[in-house]
């Protein structure tokens, strides 16, 4: 038995791991000769350039773009047209390129020493053939997978921070505190501090200040619904799913959907007049209890609270066909 055991194991080890047949992304070739390299992708040749520096690939490797050498400075080559030089003593530091290929990014760098010793930088964000700054420094960059649109946070000078919204300013900041831009671009937003530390929280369709808290945890770009929460006072709280706004309700939290996408929930207080109590809200309806959690047995997805009445708890389930 001890030898059938082996032959079955070795046997299963010998065998592939995966059996679908990977797809092709995105091609290219390099034809280097005595005049350079000659880059051809898409049937149309490019170049020559001195030097192919870097190919740079989209999240699932779909599409991408190239830096390239010429007269001894570099260009950046993607959509079938070049952008550049990099400015004197900048070199590539960062690179994205989004999977429909409407959107490529690049941030240069610069580093040098004062005269006083210290270590000082520069940064430019190159988007689409645009640069953009310098700044001291770029700090994020959030894009969408289709579509072209995207955000990013800059630092302007060692104290003040600015926002670009598809290479528009949002204004001057103290600090950036959340970024996020969704994969189809229709969510987008952040989250900073003003000058006298007044808070603004800006999102794709609403914008908010003087606030007391907010929760965008829920705000995940690749979900399929999406949540967040701003108190703008003790007993005014806006809950905001998939672009809805809910009242009535304090202290968000919870936010969960099923692995399906066609179900969400979450947990909150309710407010009334006699008093507040906790609730759960799934897919806009209203349940008494706390605690929201998801899970799934089979091919039934189901939510799971508790209800608690004096020091009796009970759980309650709530399946999906």
């Amino acid at each position: 038995m001890r030898n059938v055991l082996l032959l079955g194991l070795v046997a299963f080890c010998a065998a592939p791991l995966f059996s679908q047949t990977p797809q092709a992304g995105f091609v290219y070739e390099d034809r280097s000769g005595t005049t350079g390299h000659t880059i051809v992708t898409d049937g149309k040749s490019y170049g020559p350039y001195k030097d192919l520096s870097r190919a740079i690939y989209s999240t699932h490797g779909r599409t991408g773009f190239f830096l390239v050498t010429k007269r001894d400075k570099t260009y950046i080559l993607a959509q079938g047209k070049e952008s550049g030089p990099f400015p004197p003593g900048f070199s590539d530091d960062r690179s994205w390129i989004s999977d429909d290929g409407k959107f490529w990014a690049v941030t240069t760098l610069q580093e040098s020493t004062s005269d006083d010793g210290n270590d000082t930088s520069q940064s430019q964000l190159w988007v689409n053939g645009k640069a953009y700054g310098p700044y001291t420094s770029v700090e994020s960059v959030e894009y969408a997978e289709a579509g072209g649109s995207w955000i990013a946070s800059v630092k302007t000078s060692d104290e003040n921070w600015g926002i670009l919204v598809n290479g528009k300013s949002q204004g001057t900041f103290t600090a950036v505190d959340q970024l996020w831009m969704s994969a189809d671009g229709s969510l987008w937003g952040y989250v900073a501090t003003k000058e006298g530390d007044q808070q603004v929280a800006v999102t794709q369709d609403k914008s908010y200040t003087g606030y007391q808290d907010a929760n965008f945890s829920s705000m995940d770009p690749k979900a399929p619904h999406w949540a967040y929460a701003v108190r703008t006072g003790d007993e005014d709280e806006t809950v905001v799913v998939d672009g809805k706004s809910l009242s009535g309700y304090l202290h968000f939290q919870d936010f969960v959907v099923t692995g399906s996408g066609r179900h969400w929930g979450f947990s909150a207080d309710k407010l009334t007049d006699s008093g507040d109590y906790p609730v759960v809200v799934i897919d806009g309806t209203e349940y008494v209890g706390e605690g929201l959690s998801d899970g799934r047995q089979g091919a039934q997805e189901f939510f799971t609270w508790t209800v608690q009445d004096g020091p009796k708890t009970t759980v309650q389930l709530l399946a999906f066909p």
